[in-house]
Formats: C-alpha cells, structure tokens, sequence
C-alpha cells in the first residue's frame, strides 16, 4: 500500500485522555493548608538519648474554585456524631517521620480531625509526620524571619480507618484527577481523626513579600 493512502493514527478526545488517565485512581477530597506561626519544641527521653524536635503552629484551610480562584469559605466540613464544624483554620503539629514509634503510611501523611479550643474558638488538629528530606526543609525554614509553609491534603477512603468516612458532597472532577473540595469527613464515634497523603507545596519567608 503506498504510504499516502496509510490510514491515519486514531485521535482521542480530550474526555477519553482525562478517562485513560484516570484508570484505577481513587476519588479524593482535597484541600491546602497555609501553616505561620512556628514555635519550635525539644525533647528527649530514658530510652532514646537522641534529641527529638517538634513544631507547633497555626493553619488556614485553603482551596480554591474551578477558575482557580481561592475561596473565601472552604467547602470541606467534619462532622463528628452528627454534630458537624465548618472551621478555617487548624492547630499544627509537625513531626519527623523516622521519630514515629508507629506510622500508619508509607510516605508523609497528615492526622487531621480531633478538636482544640473552648467555645466558638474549636478547631481541629493537624498533626504533620513528614519524612526526613521534607522534614529538612522545616528546620532550615525556621531560620526565616516570618516563614509561611503550604500543605496540600488528599484523603481518600482507601487509607481511613473503618471508624471513619468520607462523604463526596459533590462528584470529584475527572479533569483534576478525581479531586474536589466538596467533602465531608464522617465520623460515628466520639473522636473523628483521617489520614491524609501530604505533600509540601511551597515555603515563603513572608518579610519577603510586598
């Protein structure tokens, strides 16, 4: 056959690529959280004379619309025995990793959920357990004059505890890899505590920042 006639290779749609790409990938909730605040914990023990260090910090949800624009209100709720919390911000913990006694994951992960605060001032927790190479890059941040840290959260129901769900209050986008920001985080006991993978996003020193 000569090569002028050879038929031409199949084109896939847009909406087929999206499909193909997204084969055997879970749904997931997701959100960003933006961490200031830092104050810096030591602390060691009888049996491990090594040092350890933790971090402590404040956090602000933070997602964004389809235009990709941030909203003002996050569209991620907990709802913990019916009873739910819409909070924007979050108490931080951030450990290293290889000082776990017990990591539930293979790689850095978030614990969220819980509560802290009395009153109108309860939020959760998220408790940071970062490998040491992203670990690292915490402690040389903190030498900042004001370093400003962003977490991006993705929890999917595959890594939860039986205890805990998670509710798709909105169908996750297949054109952003089944993500979406309309979750909620369910719990039928008392405490409500997800895992999440965690990836860091990007590290500011906000004295920088006009």
């Amino acid at each position: 056959m000569d090569k002028s006639e050879a038929p031409e290779p199949p084109v896939l749609s847009f909406e087929k690529l999206v499909e193909k790409a997204n084969i055997g990938k879970e749904p997931a909730g997701t959100f960003n959280l933006v961490v200031t605040n830092f104050v810096q914990h030591f602390s060691t023990y009888e049996t491990d004379k090594n040092t350890k260090s933790k971090f402590m910090a404040y956090g602000e949800l933070k997602q964004f619309d389809d235009n990709g624009e941030r909203l003002e209100q996050s569209s991620m709720r907990l709802r913990m025995v019916n009873e739910l919390f819409t909070s924007q911000t979050a108490t931080v913990v951030i450990e290293r990793y290889e000082d776990s006694v017990r990591n539930h994951l293979t790689e850095s992960y978030c614990i969220f959920g819980g509560s802290s605060g009395i009153g109108d001032e309860i939020r959760p927790i998220a408790v940071f357990i970062l490998k040491s190479n992203i670990y690292d890059y915490i402690e040389k941040a903190f030498v900042m004059a004001n370093p400003q840290i962003e977490f991006n959260l993705k929890f999917t129901k595959a890594i939860q505890r039986k205890e805990m769900s998670i509710t798709f209050d909105q169908p996750p986008n297949s054109e952003t890899c089944l993500t979406t920001n309309h979750f909620t985080l369910d719990s039928d006991i008392g405490l409500g505590l997800w895992y999440a993978n965690s990836k860091l996003v990007e590290i500011k020193n906000l004295m920088n920042v006009v």
